[in-house]
Formats: C-alpha cells, sequence, structure tokens
C-alpha cells in the first residue's frame, strides 16, 4: 500500500492518493493438490479532495482474471474487471456526517473470483460464477459517540 498528498491550498483544498495492491501465489508442497480460494492479483486506486466540511473520492479497483483454480472443488476461472466508484461526503457536526456514494459507476457485470457457484437455475456440473453486486447508490449517517 501507498500514500501521497499530492496538492494542498487554502482556496481549492487538498488532493490525495492512495493505492493498495495485493498478489497470492500458493502450491501444495506434498504435491497432492491445488489450493482452494486464493484471490488474483489485485489493486485499488484512490483519488481523494477534502474542502472544508466535504470529502469526496473516486475509487478504480482492477482484479486479473483467475486462472489458478481447484478442479475438485468445481473452483470456476473469472475473467478480470475493472470498477469505478464515487463517493462523498458532509461532516455536519465534530461527530456526525452524512455519506454518499455509488459503487460500480458503469454497472459492469463481473464474476467474483471468491464467490463461489451459482447452483440456481444450473446444471449440477456447471460451473458459473456467482457475479458480484450491480450498480449501487448508497447513503448513510455516521455518528461517532
Amino acid at each position: 500500500s501507498a500514500d501521497a498528498n499530492l496538492y494542498s491550498a487554502d482556496s481549492i483544498g487538498s488532493f490525495a492518493l492512495k493505492a493498495v495492491a495485493g498478489y497470492t501465489r500458493a502450491y501444495r508442497t506434498d504435491g497432492s493438490g491445488s489450493l482452494y480460494h486464493i484471490m488474483p492479483l489485485n489493486a485499488k486506486l484512490g483519488f481523494n479532495h477534502i474542502l472544508g466540511a466535504f470529502t469526496s473520492g473516486v475509487d478504480i479497483e482492477a482484479v486479473a482474471s483467475k486462472e489458478q483454480v481447484n478442479g475438485i472443488r468445481k473452483e470456476p476461472k473469472t475473467p478480470g474487471y475493472a470498477l469505478v466508484d464515487l463517493r462523498t461526503s458532509y461532516k455536519v457536526t465534530k461527530n456526525a456526517s452524512v455519506n454518499f456514494s455509488v459503487t460500480n459507476l458503469f454497472d459492469k457485470n463481473y464474476a467474483l473470483p471468491l464467490g463461489g457457484i451459482n447452483t440456481i437455475g444450473t446444471a449440477k456440473t456447471s460451473k458459473i460464477s456467482l457475479n458480484g453486486e450491480g450498480r449501487s447508490f448508497n447513503t448513510a449517517l455516521n455518528i461517532k459517540f
């Protein structure tokens, strides 16, 4: 992970960048089979802006295709994908804020690499990945006490 403050000025606020990436490569030392539930290469990049009581941001999440799967557990291969999320919040008081976000902004249809198999309405032998969440509009009120 890494983060950096990009720019700050009283008139336009502060800008920051945050990045997180993960990669796991694993195998069994006894050679008895492949491992299960291994997340492929993935990264998330966030661009944040703070101006007064407002905090806003854009997040981009990218996940590589999942090719290393366990056939015994019928783990499916999944294609890679990228998602874009938008978010903003307003700090009403020292201890309260209102948050709004849109996740999966472009309503991308994608398969979850660790989501398992969708067995509803499919043959027992088929390996159809469980899909991720579609576009979502979210509102929250956070209160610290």
